[in-house]
């Protein structure tokens, strides 16, 4: 499977997280039965493969991989070091989907584009549902 087109989400039954393909069932008479489901079943088609799954830490993979090989996923939190003059400074983002394409953002300003160009930079370091407190500003 393309990994670009791969999902992540926690379970709702034990928290932890699982990846395969999103699946959707809505009923037509409320929004409240909308669930969302990550089916994993690479090696089986079994529905032991199925997780029910919190909507809200829904993320798509962007296909792109750290300086490590790892996986990106939309709202995962990554690092680099990316001024010569002051190797000790690190920068923090957080990887977004925004108009149509992965984004990574820096507190408040959005940036352009994130591509395979510059994927290799940075390394995850967590993600905002996990790890929230690595993108707060010191005072």
């Amino acid at each position: 499977m393309n990994d670009r087109y791969l999902y992540r989400a926690k379970r709702t039954d034990n928290g932890e997280w699982v990846e395969g393909t999103l699946l959707h069932k809505s009923s037509s008479f409320s929004v409240e039965c909308d669930e969302y489901y990550i089916f994993d079943g690479i090696e089986t088609s079994s529905n032991d493969d199925l997780y029910l799954v919190d909507p809200y830490t829904i993320c798509q993979c962007t296909g792109l991989k750290d300086k490590n090989g790892k996986l990106i996923w939309e709202n995962d939190i990554i690092e680099a070091h990316l001024d010569d003059l002051f190797p000790e400074d690190i920068s923090r983002f957080q990887v977004l989907w925004k108009d149509y394409s992965f984004k990574i953002r820096l507190e408040k300003e959005i940036y352009d584009d994130f591509s395979d160009d510059v994927s290799e930079l940075f390394e995850v370091v967590g993600n905002i549902f996990d790890n929230q407190e690595l993108l707060e500003v010191g005072e």
